[in-house]
């Protein structure tokens, strides 16, 4: 493009011929002919992608004729658009992140440097320079507070400079401590404590405790850096280290973190020596002692787990740290277990009487041990069968496999085996008044290296590994390098395994030698690391370079060691040899030379071997002016367009020669100037062109030379028979090798011309003719012909084939429906016929042929399943086909049941008239399934079904279904009060005298008044007779039979009357079989059976508390001694106790209703079908009326014309004409 020159037009110019002058744009350059004009090679030069400045002329003396183009132009003048802006970050921003300045400059090929403070910056990895375009940007990588500072852009450009400048300004944020010391720090006295603290930058400290400055101190105080982070370490702590421990940053005391340290102390033992065992004759006196570890006024004695009190009995005192017990006139029931208890802790011993008395005969002796050894005491007593107590430390001791005891006659051995720290104490034996006593002292084994450190030496990235092996088990030790912690990470792996520790180091480096030292309490093994490996140095590095266009740079240097592989790389960019870069290496010298160096080869050198690097500036001066792209030798045909390319190494001015004649831009020459590339371009040329061209700028010249040959016109790409059908459009293109050339068409021999169905079209070199509409009796020769260049084809056109616009479709009907099938074809066929399978169909009274034209159809009439089969239209070699299916029967309610109005007690009675026969249907009332019971009763004759409801009430009154193959017919059952009667009757009852009775009935409706008689006279309420009322319930309650309570009760509500019989018996009634409780699963039916002694005794039945009576669900029968009840439909919420009371005589049993497991009885199975065809799967179920869903693979199957599930207790899913298989 022209963005970096501007269009001038110059006064009183003329413009070209044919051309049109635009403002500030060039002339759109010459088209070019078609594979013409091998181009020389081009070297890419600054500018290059983003398009060239035309420049008319070449800088040659101007022609006779007007500027190339019809105007002039002007070199843009060298400035920042854009200029670089200053940036401000905050130091928590910038840490890690890059900053970028970014500026535009005009003209793209302006070179620009970078500067920082007025100093030069250095392409690297930490200045990164982008030029693009217009573009330049400078990219600092990993800001850090040393980035500050005033960053400049500097642009030169033919002889001109220009730089615009910007800040860079990371502000420092505060010092603050991103962790600080724990507000308390506490540790058990003798231990170490730890203190941590971080702050966000690097600052040194100063550690301090109440308020004094605290210094390194062997053993004792160790004051560590590690990163950021900052600790203290208070070996073996104790009282004196408690108080206020401050870490301060240096010189700025407001900088602070505070933790209180407190050093506690753990007591283990209270008392310096255990209670003994008392032994005593009976009325002396028992003396127990002990004496305190530390004085402290929680202390007291108990006689098992109750407190001692002084009295005239029992004597206390306290010496000191001493404190006595005296028990007074021992006597029997002062035998006990005595205790001192101190700070919560109890130590306890025993008081015994006794007349026998022992005597020690060698008292124990003292033993000292080292930690892990056995330790044996002996002693030796009066009394041989006395066993006798060994105690250590006041507590009893018992066989284990680190204690034993053995008895030799009159002596006792005690054996602790493996003895550790903590044992140190008193050991005792005790046989009856007589005590002997001893220490046991234990030594700590002494901390030691039994195997040390020993120096490591490893190659160069391989892992190292110290180990060593201690005397004893310690957790906790500390690794140095020098004198620095080393904590776990990816460089260090710290492993401690009981007594043995082990420090690895991964990757070594050479940085790693050093000196590491293992302290394990306060003892130190130290070891040093050696690393293997060529410690490489550049003994002479790289130099800058500064050479000549045109010359040789070379860049030397020399290692420490040879055969080390060095790779040289560009502006960070890795050379590779070529045909002007040459590398060799020549023992420890390594060369790198670069050939015919350009003003664009100025560049950054550097040279890796082994990841160090060494750089060097190269820098490129200009030179004389040279050709760096020569002309070629080129062969042309006549009328080509030619182009002579060739390109210098600096902008200069250039003269063009024909056979040593200059050379003039005119109409058919144009001489032009790209940056450093010159070009001369001839338009058609002739035989008079022909020769040699020299192109010379004065330092040097480039000479070439140019052949002429005559046209040849070819056939590039011939054209090629086509078939097409009648009325279709026909397409044939030819390309030539020349595209000025015109050419003629014919068919059949005939010339074509253009008309409405003939299209001749010349594009260049293509020729193309369409002919529209084609018919069949324009089969024949299509041919071309232009100049001597001549091709041929066939044209083929034929009679359209049969096709169907609208194929046959499945068609889906219920049975005795009609079946259409309906099609369209193309065009009207020569012969056709309909097939059922592989038989031909004609018109009867089963089927009808229809045909309008291209429109055909077949009438499949009252379709039957034997109907279903596959129909197929045949048209000459065409066919279409589909399938027909009968869905199934027609469900319909030929008479659906109606409204039922009845009176209470009587039955109400329900038919429904299917149009087809063995069709299950199901009943509810009000949305609940009915079953069949004492009250209900379904029954089916044919294709009527019946619901029977005996014995109504008005609770009966509810809206009826009957469902049937999804189908449903509702209607309303209406029950109208009739006279008041009794819904539940008096139940015959016998009793034992004085027993409690209760006579209950129960009405139609809650409003109504009786009366209740006893052998006919009226009975009133007494203080042994009450009369109850409760809702439609009516009680007669009889406190204390009589054997004159015997005889006929009747409650009478004047339309209705119940009576029953009390007998009063004096004999006892016994159960012969008790009630067993009974499981049943829900809707089963549940029996319970009782036997009694007698005869004729009226019982009454309770479920969960509520006396049954006789119902549609309940059945209470009595047959000799034996009694049953029978629960029909059981549900879950009956679930419970069922008791059964006859006189005297009870009995209970449990009901337990399971709910259903639905299973399946029979599974689905598996389904092939073909495309078209119906699927129909089916399960049946352990239950009827379950409700189901079914699924195609996971997506839930919804009811519609393609899916028809069916439910009894089988059910069933059809899927008619699918596509799809189940999963």
């Amino acid at each position: 493009g022209s963005e970096d020159w501007e269009g001038e037009g110059e006064e009183g110019a003329v413009e070209a011929p044919g051309v049109t002058r635009r403002e500030g744009q060039p002339a759109e350059e010459a088209g070019r002919g078609r594979g013409r004009g091998l181009k020389p090679k081009q070297t890419p030069s600054p500018g290059e992608g983003r398009g060239r400045g035309l420049k008319p002329g070449g800088k040659g003396p101007s022609p006779p004729e007007d500027p190339f183009g019809g105007f002039k132009l002007k070199a843009v003048p060298l400035k920042f658009i854009k200029k670089i802006q200053d940036i401000v970050l905050l130091e928590a921003e910038s840490i890690g992140s890059s900053a970028n300045f970014e500026c535009e400059v005009s003209p793209s090929t302006a070179v620009t440097s970078w500067m920082k403070d007025g100093s030069n910056l250095r392409e690297s990895p930490k200045h990164k320079f982008t030029s693009d375009g217009k573009d330049r940007k400078l990219h600092i990588i990993d800001v850090q507070l040393s980035d500050t500072g005033e960053y400049t852009c500097v642009a030169k450009n033919a002889g001109k400079e220009i730089s615009c400048t910007a800040k860079l300004i990371v502000e420092e944020l505060p010092v603050k401590w991103t962790k600080e010391l724990e507000e308390e720090t506490s540790a058990l006295k003798g231990q170490p404590i730890y203190m941590t603290c971080e702050l966000n930058k690097e600052r040194d400290v100063v550690w301090k405790r109440n308020g004094e400055v605290l210094k390194t101190k062997t053993g004792k105080v160790q004051i560590n850096i590690i990163g950021l982070q900052h600790a203290l370490t208070i070996q073996n702590c104790s009282e004196e280290d408690t108080g206020v421990y401050t870490c301060e940053v240096a010189n700025q005391e407001e900088v602070k973190t505070t933790t209180n340290v407190k050093v506690i102390e753990i007591i283990k033992d209270w008392i310096v020596k255990p209670l003994r065992d008392q032994h005593v004759k009976p009325k002396a006196a028992a003396t127990f002692k002990c004496e305190l570890f530390k004085d402290t006024p929680n202390w007291k004695w108990l006689k098992g787990e109750n407190e001692i009190m002084p009295s005239d009995k029992v004597e206390m005192k306290k010496d000191g740290k001493e404190l006595t017990l005296t028990i007074k006139n021992c006597q029997p029931d002062d035998v006990a277990e005595y205790a001192m208890e101190v700070e919560g802790r109890i130590y306890t011993a025993k008081l015994t009487l006794g007349e026998r008395e022992a005597e020690i005969l060698k008292p124990l002796s003292s033993v000292e041990v080292t930690e892990k050894e056995d330790a044996m005491f002996e002693t030796e007593i009066s009394e041989e069968d006395i066993p006798g107590e060994w105690k250590l430390k006041g507590e009893v001791l018992t066989r284990s496999p680190t204690c034993n005891f053995q008895m030799d006659g009159a002596v006792r051995r005690l054996t602790l085996k493996n003895c550790q720290l903590d044992q140190a104490g008193e050991v005792s034996y005790q046989a009856l008044n007589a005590i002997t006593t001893a220490m046991l002292s234990v030594k700590e084994i002494e901390m030691d290296f039994v195997v040390p450190l020993k120096d490591v030496s490893v190659p160069e990235k391989k892992q190292a590994k110290f180990e060593c092996s201690i005397t004893k088990d310690v957790s906790k030790v500390i690794w140095y390098r020098g004198a620095d912690i080393i904590t776990p990470d990816q460089k260090y792996d710290i492993i401690s395994n009981g007594k043995k520790h082990m420090l690895v180091i991964n990757c070594c480096e050479f940085d790693d030698e050093d000196e590491y030292t293992i302290e394990v309490l306060g003892k130190t093994s130290t070891t040093r690391l050696t690393v293997e490996g060529i410690r490489l140095k550049f003994i002479t590095p790289i130099k800058d370079q500064t050479v000549k266009e045109g010359k040789t740079a070379k860049f030397e240097l020399e290692l420490s060691h040879e055969n080390i592989l060095v790779t040289w790389y560009k502006n960070d960019v890795k050379i590779h040899p070529s045909r002007t870069v040459l590398t060799r290496v020549d023992g420890k010298r390594h060369v790198l030379e670069i050939r015919d160096v350009t003003l664009d080869d100025t560049c950054q050198i550097k040279v890796e071997a082994k990841g160090i690097p060494s750089m060097a500036n190269l820098t490129v001066i200009e030179g004389d002016a040279y050709f760096t792209v020569k002309l070629q030798d080129y062969t042309a045909v006549e009328k080509d367009q030619v182009f002579l390319d060739c390109e210098l190494n600096k902008d200069v001015d250039v003269m063009w020669y024909h056979n040593e004649a200059e050379i003039k831009a005119s109409k058919m020459v144009a001489i032009k100037a790209e940056g450093k590339r010159r070009t001369l371009a001839i338009k058609k040329v002739s035989d008079k062109d022909k020769g040699h061209y020299v192109c010379d700028c004065g330092t040097d010249k480039t000479t070439a030379t140019l052949h002429i040959e005559a046209r040849h016109i070819k056939v590039v790409r011939p054209m090629y028979g086509v078939e097409v059908f009648d009325g279709e459009t026909v397409r044939f293109e030819v390309e030539l090798s020349e595209d000025d050339v015109h050419g003629q068409w014919k068919l059949n021999g005939e010339v074509l011309s253009p008309s409405a169905d003939v299209e001749i079209v010349e594009d260049g070199a293509k020729h193309t003719l369409v002919l529209y509409n084609c018919r069949v009796l324009q089969t024949g020769e299509v041919a071309f012909t232009a100049a001597n260049a001549k091709c041929s084809a066939n044209l083929k056109v034929k009679e359209p084939p049969v096709s169907f616009i609208t194929p046959l479709a499945d068609v889906h009907v219920y049975e005795k429906d009609e079946a259409r099938f309906e099609l369209e074809i193309s065009c009207e066929p020569k012969s056709f016929r309909w097939l059922k399978g592989s038989q031909e169909l004609s018109n009867n009274e089963k089927f009808e042929l229809l045909a309008d034209g291209t429109r055909h159809g077949l009438v499949v009439k009252s379709a039957r399943y034997e109907d279903e089969a596959k129909y197929m239209f045949e048209a000459e070699d065409k066919r279409t086909s589909a399938k027909l299916t009968i869905k199934g029967i027609r469900l319909e309610f030929i008479k659906p049941i109606k409204d039922v109005t009845v009176k209470e007690r009587e039955t109400a009675e329900f038919s429904v008239e299917l149009s087809h026969e063995k069709i299950p249907v199901v009943w509810f009332k009000n949305g609940l399934r009915l079953h069949p019971s004492k009250v209900v009763h379904m029954s089916t004759e044919g294709a009527v079904h019946t619901l029977a409801i005996k014995e109504v009430t008005v609770d009966d009154t509810a809206m009826i279904k009957v469902e049937a193959m999804g189908k449903s017919s509702e209607a309303m059952l209406t029950v109208l009060e009739g006279d008041l009667y009794f819904t539940v009757n008096l139940q015959n009852y016998t009793a034992v005298e004085k027993d409690e009775v209760i006579l209950s009935c129960e009405l139609s409706k809650a409003a109504a008044e009786v009366k209740w008689f006893k052998d006919g006279n009226e009975i009133f309420p007494s203080k042994n007779v009450l009369i109850q009322s409760d809702g439609r319930k009516r009680t007669l309650l009889i406190k204390k039979v009589a054997k004159s309570s015997t005889g006929a009760y009747t409650c009478d509500c004047s339309t209705d009357k119940t009576t029953a019989t009390l007998n009063i018996e004096e004999r006892q009634i016994k159960v012969v079989r008790p009630l067993y409780s009974v499981e049943v699963t829900e809707t089963e039916t549940a029996k319970f059976v009782t036997e009694i002694s007698e005869v004729d005794i009226h019982a009454t039945w309770r479920l969960k508390g509520e006396a049954l009576h006789p119902s549609a669900d309940v059945e209470i029968k009595e047959e000799g001694t034996l009694h049953m009840l029978i629960l029909y439909n059981c549900w879950m919420d009956m679930a419970g106790g069922v008791e059964f009371t006859a006189a005297n005589a009870k009995s209970s049993a449990q009901l337990r209703v399971k709910a259903r497991v639905i299973g399946l009885v029979r599974p689905l199975q598996d389904v092939a079908i073909t495309a078209g065809e119906s699927a129909t799967f089916e399960c049946e179920l352990s239950y009827e009326g379950i409700a189901v869903d079914w699924f195609l693979g996971s997506t839930k199957l919804e009811p519609s014309d393609r899916v028809s599930p069916a439910q009894t207790r089988s059910s069933s899913l059809m899927a008619p004409n699918q596509t799809f298989c189940p999963p």
